[in-house]
């Protein structure tokens, strides 16, 4: 984590002087992109805007219960798929193809069937992060060596043991990395949906603003977003290593 969380941190300073010699030179109009400071105020003014709050916390609402609602969906069905081979060979392509289709295309459809409130917007989270969470956890079901469930069964395991204390252990850095990945596409499913047809979101305030060309409030929510988006995938990977060292170790 300390290397990713370095990168991230110099990348960071990196752009932020960028940012601020284009301001300062005059390489882009401020009404373009706002001096550091000005943005930096405009973060400030955010969280201390009770509507602001409202979006934020509508929005993360709806994010937590998609991943909720994903996580538990994909592991169940991705570990059916990658342990029993007639559902591999019935369910293998229809997840692919979700996978190749762009979720996007079904907003329009989701709208209609689910109208514009809360429940189109975790459908839309809950597709964009099923189908890659599914995928990763097959590749994790069909990593375990066939010789550590071989081993368990000739100590007298039974099969329900052997899936708690021999395929989850041994699953779970895969699996780990498979939310993180997983709540990236939640997100950007919420937002999208939010962005399209909403009446409280942080996405609906990425559409306004653009519109209105309040860039100063646009970048602070962009940031905003990233910053937080940065923190929680982090915090994941820093999870996956501990699992992972753990393993190793065990």
């Amino acid at each position: 984590m300390r290397a990713s969380l370095v990168s991230h941190v110099v990348l960071l300073g990196v752009i932020l002087v960028l940012w601020e010699a284009s301001s300062k030179l005059g390489w882009l109009d401020p009404a373009l992109l706002p001096p550091v400071e000005t943005v930096g105020r405009t973060i400030g003014h955010l969280f201390a805007d009770p509507v602001f709050i409202r979006h934020a916390g509508t929005t993360l609402f709806r994010v937590l219960l998609a991943i909720v609602i994903a996580v538990p969906l994909a592991f169940s069905t991705g570990f059916l798929i990658g342990e029993v081979a007639r559902f591999g060979r019935v369910l293998n392509p229809v997840i692919h193809l979700g996978l190749a289709i762009p979720q996007s295309i079904f907003l329009p459809i989701f709208m209609l069937l689910f109208g514009i409130d809360t429940l189109q917007k975790v459908v839309l989270g809950v597709t964009h992060a099923f189908f890659v969470m599914t995928v990763i956890t097959v590749a994790a079901t069909r990593s375990i060596p066939p010789a550590y469930a071989f081993a368990a069964r000739s100590f007298g395991a039974k099969p329900w043991q052997i899936y708690f204390k021999v395929y989850l252990p041994a699953m779970a850095p895969l699996l780990v990395g498979g939310v993180r990945i997983a709540l990236i596409f939640d997100v950007i499913g919420v937002l999208g949906a939010e962005m399209y047809g909403s009446r409280e979101g942080l996405g609906i305030l990425l559409f306004r603003w653009g519109e209105e060309a309040q860039v100063a409030r646009l970048a602070a929510l962009v940031l905003v977003i990233s910053f937080a988006t940065i923190l929680v995938n982090e915090l994941l990977r820093a999870g996956e290593s501990r699992i992972e060292h753990w393993k190793v170790g065990a």
